[in-house]
Protein backbone atom coordinates (compact mmCIF):
# COMPACT_ATOMS: atom_id res chain seq x y z
CA UNK A 1 0.00 0.00 0.00
CA UNK A 2 1.31 3.46 -0.88
CA UNK A 3 1.77 5.95 1.91
CA UNK A 4 1.84 9.72 1.32
CA UNK A 5 4.35 11.81 3.29
CA UNK A 6 4.78 15.60 3.51
CA UNK A 7 7.36 16.94 1.07
CA UNK A 8 9.63 18.36 3.78
CA UNK A 9 9.82 14.98 5.53
CA UNK A 10 10.72 13.15 2.32
CA UNK A 11 13.41 15.68 1.57
CA UNK A 12 14.92 15.27 5.01
CA UNK A 13 14.91 11.49 4.64
CA UNK A 14 16.58 11.56 1.26
CA UNK A 15 18.86 14.58 1.27
CA UNK A 16 20.17 13.96 4.76
CA UNK A 17 21.84 10.82 3.53
CA UNK A 18 22.88 11.76 0.00
CA UNK A 19 24.09 14.97 -1.74
CA UNK A 20 23.26 15.55 -5.37
CA UNK A 21 24.36 18.15 -7.90
CA UNK A 22 24.00 18.62 -11.67
CA UNK A 23 25.72 20.35 -14.57
CA UNK A 24 24.46 21.65 -17.92
CA UNK A 25 25.01 18.38 -19.75
CA UNK A 26 23.59 15.72 -17.46
CA UNK A 27 23.11 14.91 -13.81
CA UNK A 28 26.38 14.60 -11.91
CA UNK A 29 26.69 12.49 -8.81
CA UNK A 30 28.79 14.03 -6.07
CA UNK A 31 30.21 11.75 -3.44
CA UNK A 32 28.47 11.78 -0.11
CA UNK A 33 30.26 10.77 3.06
CA UNK A 34 31.42 7.16 2.75
CA UNK A 35 29.74 4.67 5.00
CA UNK A 36 30.14 1.03 5.91
CA UNK A 37 27.33 -1.15 4.57
CA UNK A 38 26.49 -4.09 6.76
CA UNK A 39 25.90 -7.51 5.29
CA UNK A 40 22.19 -7.20 6.00
CA UNK A 41 21.70 -3.97 4.05
CA UNK A 42 23.78 -4.51 0.89
CA UNK A 43 22.26 -4.18 -2.57
CA UNK A 44 24.10 -6.66 -4.78
CA UNK A 45 22.21 -6.33 -8.07
CA UNK A 46 20.13 -3.61 -9.74
CA UNK A 47 18.40 -3.55 -13.13
CA UNK A 48 15.42 -2.04 -14.86
CA UNK A 49 12.57 -4.31 -15.88
CA UNK A 50 12.00 -4.68 -19.63
CA UNK A 51 9.52 -2.21 -21.15
CA UNK A 52 9.58 -1.94 -24.95
CA UNK A 53 7.20 1.03 -24.79
CA UNK A 54 10.02 2.95 -23.09
CA UNK A 55 13.14 1.52 -24.73
CA UNK A 56 14.09 -1.70 -26.46
CA UNK A 57 16.18 -3.96 -24.21
CA UNK A 58 15.78 -1.64 -21.25
CA UNK A 59 16.79 -4.49 -18.96
CA UNK A 60 20.23 -4.64 -20.60
CA UNK A 61 21.25 -1.20 -19.27
CA UNK A 62 24.18 -1.68 -16.89
CA UNK A 63 24.03 -0.06 -13.44
CA UNK A 64 26.99 0.50 -11.17
CA UNK A 65 26.54 -0.03 -7.45
CA UNK A 66 28.81 2.02 -5.20
CA UNK A 67 28.29 0.50 -1.75
CA UNK A 68 30.75 2.83 -0.02
CA UNK A 69 28.97 6.00 -1.16
CA UNK A 70 25.51 4.42 -1.50
CA UNK A 71 25.03 5.31 -5.14
CA UNK A 72 23.41 3.32 -7.94
CA UNK A 73 23.55 4.76 -11.47
CA UNK A 74 24.01 4.03 -15.17
CA UNK A 75 27.25 5.62 -16.34
CA UNK A 76 26.16 5.28 -19.98
CA UNK A 77 23.15 7.58 -20.14
CA UNK A 78 19.93 6.55 -21.86
CA UNK A 79 19.04 8.20 -25.19
CA UNK A 80 17.70 11.74 -25.15
CA UNK A 81 13.95 11.83 -24.57
CA UNK A 82 13.68 8.45 -22.81
CA UNK A 83 10.66 8.51 -20.48
CA UNK A 84 11.83 7.50 -17.00
CA UNK A 85 8.70 8.58 -15.14
CA UNK A 86 7.30 5.09 -14.68
CA UNK A 87 9.93 2.33 -14.51
CA UNK A 88 9.98 -0.94 -12.62
CA UNK A 89 13.16 -2.24 -11.07
CA UNK A 90 14.61 -5.63 -10.22
CA UNK A 91 17.11 -5.81 -7.36
CA UNK A 92 18.88 -8.36 -5.22
CA UNK A 93 19.70 -7.42 -1.65
CA UNK A 94 20.46 -8.92 1.75
CA UNK A 95 17.89 -6.90 3.68
CA UNK A 96 14.53 -7.85 5.13
CA UNK A 97 12.69 -5.14 3.11
CA UNK A 98 13.29 -2.19 0.79
CA UNK A 99 11.38 1.07 0.78
CA UNK A 100 11.32 3.38 -2.25
CA UNK A 101 11.39 7.10 -1.52
CA UNK A 102 10.36 9.46 -4.36
CA UNK A 103 10.76 13.24 -4.09
CA UNK A 104 9.83 15.97 -6.58
CA UNK A 105 9.02 13.62 -9.44
CA UNK A 106 6.94 14.94 -12.32
CA UNK A 107 4.40 12.10 -12.14
CA UNK A 108 4.66 10.86 -8.53
CA UNK A 109 6.14 13.77 -6.59
CA UNK A 110 6.04 12.67 -2.92
CA UNK A 111 5.70 8.94 -2.37
CA UNK A 112 7.07 6.17 -0.20
CA UNK A 113 6.20 2.53 -0.72
CA UNK A 114 7.61 -0.88 0.10
CA UNK A 115 9.11 -2.61 -2.91
CA UNK A 116 7.29 -5.78 -3.89
CA UNK A 117 3.99 -5.00 -2.17
CA UNK A 118 2.33 -4.75 -5.56
CA UNK A 119 3.53 -5.58 -9.07
CA UNK A 120 1.94 -2.43 -10.49
CA UNK A 121 4.14 -0.02 -8.53
CA UNK A 122 6.46 1.96 -10.77
CA UNK A 123 9.16 4.48 -9.86
CA UNK A 124 9.31 8.03 -11.16
CA UNK A 125 12.99 8.74 -11.83
CA UNK A 126 12.37 12.31 -13.01
CA UNK A 127 12.93 13.47 -9.43
CA UNK A 128 15.08 12.21 -6.57
CA UNK A 129 14.80 8.52 -5.78
CA UNK A 130 16.20 6.68 -2.77
CA UNK A 131 16.11 3.11 -1.55
CA UNK A 132 16.03 2.38 2.19
CA UNK A 133 17.19 -1.16 2.90
CA UNK A 134 16.19 -2.52 6.31
CA UNK A 135 18.02 -5.45 7.86
CA UNK A 136 16.36 -7.99 10.12
CA UNK A 137 18.20 -6.57 13.14
CA UNK A 138 16.83 -3.07 12.50
CA UNK A 139 19.92 -1.68 10.74
CA UNK A 140 19.13 0.60 7.80
CA UNK A 141 21.08 1.92 4.80
CA UNK A 142 19.99 4.54 2.25
CA UNK A 143 20.97 4.46 -1.42
CA UNK A 144 20.54 7.19 -4.00
CA UNK A 145 19.40 5.86 -7.40
CA UNK A 146 19.87 7.88 -10.57
CA UNK A 147 18.74 6.88 -14.07
CA UNK A 148 20.83 9.17 -16.27
CA UNK A 149 19.30 10.39 -19.54
CA UNK A 150 21.14 12.47 -22.13
CA UNK A 151 19.83 16.02 -22.48
CA UNK A 152 21.47 16.32 -25.91
CA UNK A 153 21.75 14.00 -28.90
CA UNK A 154 25.04 12.34 -27.91
CA UNK A 155 26.01 11.32 -31.43
CA UNK A 156 25.34 14.67 -33.05
CA UNK A 157 28.38 16.49 -34.47
CA UNK A 158 27.84 19.97 -33.06
CA UNK A 159 29.38 23.11 -34.56
CA UNK A 160 28.88 25.96 -32.11
CA UNK A 161 28.02 29.20 -33.92
CA UNK A 162 29.29 31.22 -30.94
CA UNK A 163 32.70 29.53 -31.24
CA UNK A 164 33.20 30.62 -34.86
CA UNK A 165 36.29 32.83 -35.34
CA UNK A 166 38.00 34.70 -38.16
CA UNK A 167 41.24 33.34 -39.53
CA UNK A 168 44.19 34.56 -37.44
CA UNK A 169 45.44 38.07 -38.28
CA UNK A 170 43.18 38.35 -41.32
CA UNK A 171 42.34 41.97 -42.14
CA UNK A 172 40.15 42.72 -45.11
CA UNK A 173 39.42 40.24 -47.87
CA UNK A 174 41.32 36.97 -47.46
CA UNK A 175 43.21 36.15 -50.64
CA UNK A 176 44.68 32.79 -49.57
CA UNK A 177 45.14 30.66 -46.47
CA UNK A 178 46.57 27.30 -45.37
CA UNK A 179 46.82 25.74 -41.91
CA UNK A 180 48.98 22.77 -40.87
CA UNK A 181 49.95 21.10 -37.61
CA UNK A 182 53.66 21.17 -36.81
CA UNK A 183 55.23 19.98 -33.55
CA UNK A 184 51.78 19.81 -31.93
CA UNK A 185 50.97 23.42 -32.82
CA UNK A 186 48.66 24.82 -35.46
CA UNK A 187 50.52 27.00 -37.98
CA UNK A 188 48.30 29.22 -40.13
CA UNK A 189 49.52 31.22 -43.14
CA UNK A 190 47.03 33.89 -44.20
CA UNK A 191 47.30 36.46 -46.97
CA UNK A 192 44.68 39.22 -46.58
CA UNK A 193 44.17 42.51 -48.41
CA UNK A 194 45.14 44.82 -45.53
CA UNK A 195 47.45 42.74 -43.33
CA UNK A 196 49.34 41.03 -46.13
CA UNK A 197 51.10 37.72 -45.54
CA UNK A 198 51.10 36.61 -41.87
CA UNK A 199 52.26 33.28 -40.42
CA UNK A 200 51.06 32.57 -36.89
CA UNK A 201 50.99 29.61 -34.51
CA UNK A 202 48.84 28.39 -31.65
CA UNK A 203 49.35 25.55 -29.16
CA UNK A 204 45.62 24.93 -29.27
CA UNK A 205 42.95 26.89 -31.18
CA UNK A 206 40.42 26.57 -28.33
CA UNK A 207 41.13 30.05 -26.94
CA UNK A 208 42.07 31.64 -30.28
CA UNK A 209 45.40 32.87 -28.88
CA UNK A 210 47.56 33.09 -32.00
CA UNK A 211 51.14 34.37 -31.98
CA UNK A 212 52.80 35.94 -35.02
CA UNK A 213 55.86 34.17 -36.40
CA UNK A 214 58.58 36.41 -37.82
CA UNK A 215 58.52 34.64 -41.17
CA UNK A 216 61.13 36.03 -43.56
CA UNK A 217 60.09 35.04 -47.07
CA UNK A 218 62.59 36.26 -49.67
CA UNK A 219 60.40 34.66 -52.33
CA UNK A 220 56.70 34.75 -53.19
CA UNK A 221 55.14 31.70 -51.50
CA UNK A 222 52.20 29.76 -52.88
CA UNK A 223 50.17 29.88 -49.66
CA UNK A 224 48.02 26.87 -50.54
CA UNK A 225 51.08 24.56 -50.62
CA UNK A 226 52.18 24.94 -46.98
CA UNK A 227 52.83 21.49 -45.44
CA UNK A 228 54.56 20.02 -42.39
CA UNK A 229 56.52 16.88 -41.53
CA UNK A 230 57.75 15.79 -38.13
CA UNK A 231 60.76 18.09 -38.22
CA UNK A 232 60.17 20.83 -40.81
CA UNK A 233 57.75 23.10 -42.61
CA UNK A 234 57.67 23.14 -46.42
CA UNK A 235 56.18 25.41 -49.08
CA UNK A 236 56.45 26.02 -52.84
CA UNK A 237 57.04 29.42 -54.30
CA UNK A 238 55.06 30.84 -57.23
CA UNK A 239 57.39 29.02 -59.63
CA UNK A 240 57.23 25.65 -57.86
CA UNK A 241 60.59 25.80 -56.06
CA UNK A 242 60.50 23.94 -52.74
CA UNK A 243 61.57 25.74 -49.55
CA UNK A 244 61.88 24.46 -45.99
CA UNK A 245 62.07 25.89 -42.47
CA UNK A 246 62.58 24.40 -39.02
CA UNK A 247 60.98 27.32 -37.17
CA UNK A 248 58.78 29.12 -39.69
CA UNK A 249 61.07 32.15 -39.60
CA UNK A 250 64.04 31.52 -41.90
CA UNK A 251 63.43 29.60 -45.13
CA UNK A 252 65.98 27.90 -47.39
CA UNK A 253 65.73 26.43 -50.87
CA UNK A 254 65.72 22.66 -51.25
CA UNK A 255 66.90 22.82 -54.84
CA UNK A 256 63.80 20.98 -56.03
CA UNK A 257 61.03 22.16 -58.35
CA UNK A 258 57.59 20.61 -58.12
CA UNK A 259 54.24 21.19 -59.75
CA UNK A 260 52.16 19.70 -56.92
CA UNK A 261 52.50 19.43 -53.15
CA UNK A 262 50.74 16.38 -51.70
CA UNK A 263 51.56 16.44 -47.97
CA UNK A 264 53.95 15.63 -45.16
CA UNK A 265 54.63 11.99 -44.30
CA UNK A 266 56.65 11.33 -41.10
CA UNK A 267 60.09 12.85 -41.90
CA UNK A 268 59.59 13.79 -45.56
CA UNK A 269 57.23 15.70 -47.78
CA UNK A 270 55.57 14.17 -50.85
CA UNK A 271 54.95 15.89 -54.15
CA UNK A 272 54.92 15.65 -57.93
CA UNK A 273 57.41 17.00 -60.44
CA UNK A 274 56.86 17.33 -64.15
CA UNK A 275 59.28 15.98 -66.73
CA UNK A 276 58.04 17.06 -70.12
CA UNK A 277 54.41 16.00 -70.22
CA UNK A 278 54.87 13.29 -67.58
CA UNK A 279 54.05 13.68 -63.88
CA UNK A 280 56.53 11.93 -61.58
CA UNK A 281 56.30 11.00 -57.90
CA UNK A 282 58.91 12.66 -55.70
CA UNK A 283 59.79 13.16 -52.04
CA UNK A 284 62.09 15.38 -50.03
CA UNK A 285 64.48 14.57 -48.55
CA UNK A 286 64.86 11.48 -50.69
CA UNK A 287 65.41 8.20 -48.88
CA UNK A 288 68.27 5.91 -49.89
CA UNK A 289 67.26 3.90 -52.91
CA UNK A 290 64.38 6.19 -53.87
CA UNK A 291 63.52 6.14 -57.57
CA UNK A 292 61.02 8.53 -59.08
CA UNK A 293 58.16 6.80 -60.92
CA UNK A 294 55.53 8.12 -63.29
CA UNK A 295 52.08 8.62 -61.79
CA UNK A 296 49.19 6.40 -62.81
CA UNK A 297 46.75 7.86 -65.32
CA UNK A 298 44.06 7.89 -62.60
CA UNK A 299 46.26 9.49 -59.93
CA UNK A 300 45.19 13.05 -59.01
CA UNK A 301 47.76 15.65 -59.99
CA UNK A 302 45.84 18.55 -58.40
CA UNK A 303 43.23 19.31 -55.76
CA UNK A 304 43.29 15.94 -54.03
CA UNK A 305 41.98 15.92 -50.49
CA UNK A 306 43.93 16.93 -47.44
CA UNK A 307 46.63 14.27 -47.00
CA UNK A 308 46.38 12.29 -43.78
CA UNK A 309 48.15 9.29 -42.31
CA UNK A 310 48.10 7.18 -39.17
CA UNK A 311 49.32 3.92 -37.70
CA UNK A 312 47.49 0.83 -38.92
CA UNK A 313 46.81 -2.41 -37.09
CA UNK A 314 48.28 -4.54 -39.90
CA UNK A 315 51.07 -2.30 -41.21
CA UNK A 316 54.67 -1.69 -40.14
CA UNK A 317 54.76 1.84 -41.56
CA UNK A 318 51.97 4.42 -41.21
CA UNK A 319 49.54 4.53 -44.11
CA UNK A 320 48.75 7.84 -45.70
CA UNK A 321 45.94 8.46 -48.12
CA UNK A 322 44.20 11.02 -50.28
CA UNK A 323 40.75 10.93 -51.87
CA UNK A 324 39.34 12.56 -54.98
CA UNK A 325 41.10 15.22 -57.04
CA UNK A 326 41.73 15.97 -60.70
CA UNK A 327 43.84 13.76 -62.97
CA UNK A 328 46.31 14.89 -65.64
CA UNK A 329 43.62 14.61 -68.32
CA UNK A 330 41.24 16.84 -66.35
CA UNK A 331 38.94 14.16 -64.94
CA UNK A 332 37.40 14.50 -61.48
CA UNK A 333 37.77 11.28 -59.51
CA UNK A 334 36.46 9.77 -56.28
CA UNK A 335 39.17 7.14 -55.74
CA UNK A 336 41.20 6.45 -52.59
CA UNK A 337 44.99 6.37 -53.04
CA UNK A 338 47.18 5.05 -50.23
CA UNK A 339 50.89 5.50 -49.51
CA UNK A 340 52.78 2.95 -47.40
CA UNK A 341 56.09 4.76 -47.13
CA UNK A 342 57.42 3.37 -50.39
CA UNK A 343 54.79 3.47 -53.10
CA UNK A 344 51.30 4.71 -53.98
CA UNK A 345 48.43 2.36 -54.84
CA UNK A 346 44.73 2.78 -55.50
CA UNK A 347 42.99 0.90 -52.70
CA UNK A 348 39.41 1.71 -53.75
CA UNK A 349 38.07 2.98 -57.06
CA UNK A 350 35.06 5.33 -56.99
CA UNK A 351 34.79 5.08 -53.22
CA UNK A 352 33.39 8.61 -53.06
CA UNK A 353 31.69 11.02 -55.45
CA UNK A 354 34.06 12.59 -57.99
CA UNK A 355 35.14 15.72 -56.14
CA UNK A 356 38.14 18.03 -55.89
CA UNK A 357 39.38 19.64 -52.69
CA UNK A 358 37.72 17.45 -50.07
CA UNK A 359 38.79 17.80 -46.43
CA UNK A 360 39.73 14.57 -44.64
CA UNK A 361 40.36 14.13 -40.91
CA UNK A 362 40.45 11.34 -38.35
CA UNK A 363 37.94 11.39 -35.50
CA UNK A 364 35.72 9.15 -33.37
CA UNK A 365 32.52 7.40 -34.32
CA UNK A 366 30.09 5.30 -32.30
CA UNK A 367 28.12 2.43 -33.80
CA UNK A 368 25.07 1.24 -31.91
CA UNK A 369 24.83 -2.52 -31.46
CA UNK A 370 21.51 -3.61 -32.92
CA UNK A 371 18.69 -3.96 -30.40
CA UNK A 372 20.87 -3.00 -27.44
CA UNK A 373 21.80 0.16 -25.57
CA UNK A 374 25.53 -0.35 -26.09
CA UNK A 375 27.88 1.20 -28.64
CA UNK A 376 31.11 0.20 -30.37
CA UNK A 377 33.81 2.86 -30.57
CA UNK A 378 35.56 3.27 -33.92
CA UNK A 379 38.49 5.22 -35.21
CA UNK A 380 36.92 6.84 -38.24
CA UNK A 381 37.86 9.08 -41.15
CA UNK A 382 35.55 11.86 -42.26
CA UNK A 383 35.49 13.47 -45.71
CA UNK A 384 33.82 16.88 -45.93
CA UNK A 385 33.11 19.34 -48.72
CA UNK A 386 34.67 19.33 -52.17
CA UNK A 387 33.75 20.68 -55.62
CA UNK A 388 32.34 18.71 -58.55
CA UNK A 389 33.15 19.13 -62.24
CA UNK A 390 30.30 21.66 -62.63
CA UNK A 391 31.78 23.87 -59.91
CA UNK A 392 29.08 23.02 -57.38
CA UNK A 393 30.03 22.41 -53.76
CA UNK A 394 29.32 19.13 -52.00
CA UNK A 395 27.35 19.54 -48.78
CA UNK A 396 27.45 15.89 -47.67
CA UNK A 397 29.74 14.29 -45.08
CA UNK A 398 31.16 10.83 -45.74
CA UNK A 399 32.67 8.43 -43.23
CA UNK A 400 35.00 5.43 -43.27
CA UNK A 401 35.28 3.06 -40.34
CA UNK A 402 37.70 0.88 -42.33
CA UNK A 403 40.80 3.07 -42.39
CA UNK A 404 39.91 4.72 -45.67
CA UNK A 405 39.04 1.56 -47.58
CA UNK A 406 35.23 1.73 -47.58
CA UNK A 407 33.16 4.93 -47.39
CA UNK A 408 29.48 5.72 -46.93
CA UNK A 409 27.37 8.79 -46.40
CA UNK A 410 27.40 9.65 -42.69
CA UNK A 411 24.27 9.60 -40.54
CA UNK A 412 22.18 12.77 -40.51
CA UNK A 413 23.43 13.68 -37.03
CA UNK A 414 26.98 13.89 -38.44
CA UNK A 415 26.15 16.11 -41.41
CA UNK A 416 27.26 19.74 -41.55
CA UNK A 417 24.70 22.32 -40.38
CA UNK A 418 23.04 24.71 -42.83
CA UNK A 419 24.78 27.73 -41.32
CA UNK A 420 28.23 26.49 -42.46
CA UNK A 421 28.62 27.27 -46.13
CA UNK A 422 29.74 24.31 -48.28
CA UNK A 423 33.35 24.69 -49.43
CA UNK A 424 36.38 23.00 -50.90
CA UNK A 425 40.06 23.17 -50.00
CA UNK A 426 39.56 23.60 -46.24
CA UNK A 427 41.77 21.96 -43.61
CA UNK A 428 40.59 20.15 -40.48
CA UNK A 429 42.57 19.10 -37.40
CA UNK A 430 41.70 17.72 -33.99
CA UNK A 431 42.99 19.17 -30.71
CA UNK A 432 42.06 18.00 -27.24
CA UNK A 433 40.86 20.34 -24.54
CA UNK A 434 41.27 19.26 -20.92
CA UNK A 435 38.53 20.12 -18.44
CA UNK A 436 39.70 20.40 -14.85
CA UNK A 437 37.98 20.99 -11.53
CA UNK A 438 39.44 23.08 -8.73
CA UNK A 439 40.88 21.01 -5.89
CA UNK A 440 38.28 22.43 -3.53
CA UNK A 441 35.50 20.98 -5.68
CA UNK A 442 34.80 24.25 -7.47
CA UNK A 443 33.55 24.87 -10.98
CA UNK A 444 34.90 23.11 -14.06
CA UNK A 445 37.22 25.03 -16.39
CA UNK A 446 38.60 24.22 -19.83
CA UNK A 447 42.29 24.27 -20.66
CA UNK A 448 43.89 23.56 -24.05
CA UNK A 449 45.96 20.40 -24.04
CA UNK A 450 49.32 20.18 -25.79
CA UNK A 451 48.82 16.48 -26.29
CA UNK A 452 47.97 14.91 -29.61
CA UNK A 453 44.50 13.40 -29.83
CA UNK A 454 44.41 10.12 -27.93
CA UNK A 455 43.65 8.05 -31.03
CA UNK A 456 46.93 9.24 -32.54
CA UNK A 457 48.69 7.37 -29.73
CA UNK A 458 46.51 4.35 -28.97
CA UNK A 459 44.11 2.08 -30.80
CA UNK A 460 40.87 3.54 -29.54
CA UNK A 461 39.98 6.81 -27.86
CA UNK A 462 38.30 7.41 -24.53
CA UNK A 463 40.31 4.88 -22.52
CA UNK A 464 42.27 7.84 -21.15
CA UNK A 465 39.59 10.52 -21.36
CA UNK A 466 39.07 10.68 -17.64
CA UNK A 467 41.19 10.40 -14.51
CA UNK A 468 40.11 7.81 -11.97
CA UNK A 469 38.54 10.38 -9.63
CA UNK A 470 37.11 12.50 -12.49
CA UNK A 471 39.35 15.40 -11.49
CA UNK A 472 40.03 15.98 -15.20
CA UNK A 473 38.77 14.79 -18.54
CA UNK A 474 39.31 15.65 -22.19
CA UNK A 475 37.18 16.50 -25.20
CA UNK A 476 38.59 16.32 -28.75
CA UNK A 477 37.48 19.29 -30.86
CA UNK A 478 37.63 19.52 -34.65
CA UNK A 479 38.85 22.81 -36.11
CA UNK A 480 37.87 23.61 -39.71
CA UNK A 481 40.02 26.30 -41.32
CA UNK A 482 39.13 28.39 -44.34
CA UNK A 483 38.24 26.83 -47.65
CA UNK A 484 36.82 28.36 -50.84
CA UNK A 485 33.08 28.83 -51.40
CA UNK A 486 31.11 28.39 -54.62
CA UNK A 487 31.79 32.00 -55.63
CA UNK A 488 35.54 31.38 -55.45
CA UNK A 489 36.05 33.46 -52.30
CA UNK A 490 38.22 32.28 -49.41
CA UNK A 491 36.09 31.71 -46.28
CA UNK A 492 37.46 33.85 -43.47
CA UNK A 493 36.34 31.35 -40.86
CA UNK A 494 37.54 28.90 -38.24
CA UNK A 495 34.78 26.56 -37.01
CA UNK A 496 34.95 24.32 -33.94
CA UNK A 497 32.99 21.07 -33.88
CA UNK A 498 32.65 18.18 -31.44
CA UNK A 499 30.66 15.01 -31.01
CA UNK A 500 28.29 15.87 -28.18
CA UNK A 501 28.93 12.72 -26.14
CA UNK A 502 32.63 13.60 -25.92
CA UNK A 503 31.79 16.79 -24.01
CA UNK A 504 29.75 15.03 -21.33
CA UNK A 505 31.50 14.76 -17.99
CA UNK A 506 32.19 11.04 -17.51
CA UNK A 507 30.53 9.28 -14.60
CA UNK A 508 32.56 6.46 -13.07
Amino acid sequence: MNRKFPLYLLLVMLVASIAVSCNSDEEELIDSAPTVISGGTAITSFALEPDEDVLLNLDSVFFSIDLANRRIYNADSLPKGTDVSGLRISIEHSGASVEVVQVAGKVRPDTVFTLGETETDTIDFTGNVGLRVKAANGTEAYYYVKVNVHTQEPDSLYWNQLARRDLPFADGKVLAQKTVVYKEKAYSLVNSANAGLVLSCNENPYYNQWEKVDARFDFVPDVSTLEATGDALYILDENGSLYTSADGESWTSCGVTWCTMIGGYTDRVLGLQKQGSAYMHDEYPRKAGFASTEVDIDFPVSEASQFTYSELEWGVEPQGFIVGGITSDGKYRGDVWAYDGKAWSMIRSKALPSLAGMTVFEYVNYEKVAETTTYITHRAWFAVGGRNVKGLMNSDVYISRHQGLYWSKADQLLQMPDYIEPRCGAQAYVFETTHTRASDGGVWTSMPSKKLPVWARIDLPLSTRVSQDVSSWTSPYIYLFGGVNEDGNVCNEVWRGVLNRLTFKPII
